[in-house]
């Protein structure tokens, strides 16, 4: 269990809530390590943040996220066997 907290500014430090953390405490909140390029692939969690919040579908949808899993996983499969690998999602 938890909360994420995050500001719409890409440059922002993104803040988490654990109720059961690490080392034994009751709660806490903390400020994972994230590399400074790391920060602004986070602007899609603060948009779905964001939608949530607005009552809006997120920019970046479930579908979307599925595809570009399925052309991660294929192109592992087509390094390692040296063909090319048909999609079956598209967006």
């Amino acid at each position: 269990r938890g909360t994420i907290s995050s500001s719409r500014i890409p440059q922002s430090v993104v803040r988490m809530y654990r109720a059961i953390p690490e080392g034994g405490q009751e709660r806490e909140w903390f400020e994972p390590e994230m590399p400074e390029e790391l920060r602004y692939q986070s602007i899609g969690v603060k948009d779905l943040i964001d939608a949530v919040i607005e009552g809006r579908e997120p920019v970046l949808s479930a579908e979307h996220a599925r595809h570009v899993i399925e052309i991660m996983c294929k192109c592992y499969v087509a390094a390692r066997e040296g063909r090319t690998i048909p999609l079956e999602t598209t967006f």
